[in-house]
C-alpha cells in the first residue's frame, strides 16, 4: 500500500466522520470527555527494526500548527543567572523575563533556574506537579544534559522532555522558541515498535490536516532512523479511531541496521563531582553517570607525605 496524498485525504475524512458519529454530536467537535493528547490526530509509526538507542526526540515543523505559540502553558529552563552563592535567584528571574520581552520573545509562561528546579521540585509528587501544569518544557542548551538526573523518568515516559534551545543567542531566541512550541515530536525511545507524532487538531479544516500529514510523511522519508523502508505501516488515529495510510510487507533483513545520529547538545561535558572523590564524570544520554576518572587513595597519600 503506498502512501499518497489521495489516501490521506481518504482517511482523514473517514476519521472525521467516525469521531462525529461516535460522540453523537451534530458539529462535528471534539468529545468533550477525551484528554486533550486524545483530541489530537495522531500519526503512529510501526517500525521493522529497533533503532539502536535509548532515547531520541525530532523536531518536525508543521506548516498548520496545532498548538499556537500564546495558546499554550511553556515552561523554560535556565542556567543560573549566578554563581554567587546567596544571590537571589527570583530576582534574577524577573530580571531575565523583562529581557525575554525586549527580544521580542512570546509565548513563555514560567522560567526556572536550575537551582530552582532543583530545589523546589526535588521531591516526586512536586515533579508530577509540575509535569501535569506544562504543555511543553524548553530548557537552556547550556544545561541540558543535566536535566535528566533531576526530572526524572515520568518526563520521558509522558513524552514531555524539554527541548533544547540557544537561550544564549539573544538575536534567534524568539523565532527558535517559537518554533519550538509550535512543531511536533517524533520521540524514539527504543523499547518498543511503535512511536508516535500528534498532527492536527479536529477543529482544524481538513486541508489543514491533511498538509500536515503529508509533511510528517515527508519528514519521516529525510529522518526516521533506518529510512522510510524501515516503516512497516503509518496509521492516522484519533481517539479509538485509526487508519492505516500505508503498509510495507517486506522483510526485516532487507533494513540495512544503522544507528541515527545523536541528537546535539543532550549528553552533557565532562564535570566534577563532590559525592565521588576525586573523580570526573559524564552525563549519559539516557541520564546515567559513568565514572571517567577517579584517583587512588594511595597515590594521594604518597602524594601528601611527598
Amino acid at each position: 500500500m503506498e502512501c499518497d496524498k489521495e489516501r490521506i485525504v481518504e482517511a482523514v475524512v473517514a476519521l472525521l466522520a467516525g469521531q462525529k458519529k461516535s460522540t453523537g454530536n451534530p458539529q462535528g467537535g471534539a468529545n468533550k470527555q477525551l484528554m486533550p493528547e486524545e483530541q489530537r490526530i495522531t500519526l503512529t509509526i510501526v517500525q521493522k527494526r529497533f533503532p539502536r538507542i535509548r532515547y531520541q526526540k525530532l523536531q518536525c515543523e508543521l506548516p498548520h500548527p496545532y498548538r499556537k505559540c500564546g495558546s499554550a502553558e511553556v515552561c523554560l529552563i535556565i542556567k543560573d543567572l549566578s554563581k554567587v552563592k546567596n544571590f537571589d535567584q527570583d530576582i534574577g528571574v524577573a530580571r531575565f523575563k523583562e529581557g525575554l520581552q525586549s527580544a521580542g520573545v512570546t509565548g513563555v509562561t514560567e522560567v526556572f533556574t536550575f537551582t530552582q528546579l532543583r530545589g523546589e521540585y526535588k521531591a516526586f509528587e512536586a515533579k508530577r506537579k509540575l509535569l501535569s501544569r506544562y504543555d511543553v518544557f524548553l530548557a537552556d542548551d547550556r544545561i541540558y544534559g543535566r536535566l535528566a538526573t533531576v526530572l526524572g523518568n515520568k518526563f520521558f515516559t509522558k513524552n514531555k522532555f524539554p527541548v533544547s534551545v540557544k537561550v544564549s543567542e539573544s538575536t534567534t531566541l524568539a523565532a527558535e522558541i517559537q518554533s519550538a512550541i509550535e512543531s511536533t515530536y517524533l520521540t524514539i525511545q527504543g523499547n518498543g515498535p511503535q512511536c508516535s507524532m500528534h498532527l492536527a487538531s479536529p477543529d482544524q479544516p481538513v486541508e489543514e490536516l491533511v498538509a500536515n500529514a503529508v509533511e510528517a510523511v515527508a519528514f519521516l522519508k529525510k529522518n526516521f532512523p533506518g529510512g522510510f523502508e524501515n516503516i512497516r505501516t503509518l496509521y492516522l488515529k484519533l481517539g479509538s479511531l485509526s487508519l492505516p495510510i500505508y503498509v510495507d510487507t517486506e522483510s526485516p533483513n532487507a533494513v540495512p541496521a544503522q544507528n541515527p545520529p545523536k541528537s546535539e547538545g543532550f549528553a552533557a561535558p565532562p564535570q566534577d563531582v563532590t559525592t565521588v572523590e576525586g573523580a570526573r564524570v559524564k552525563v549519559c544520554r539516557d541520564g546515567s553517570i559513568h565514572v571517567l576518572k577517579q584517583l587512588k587513595k594511595k597515590a594521594k597519600q604518597t602524594n601528601k607525605q611527598a
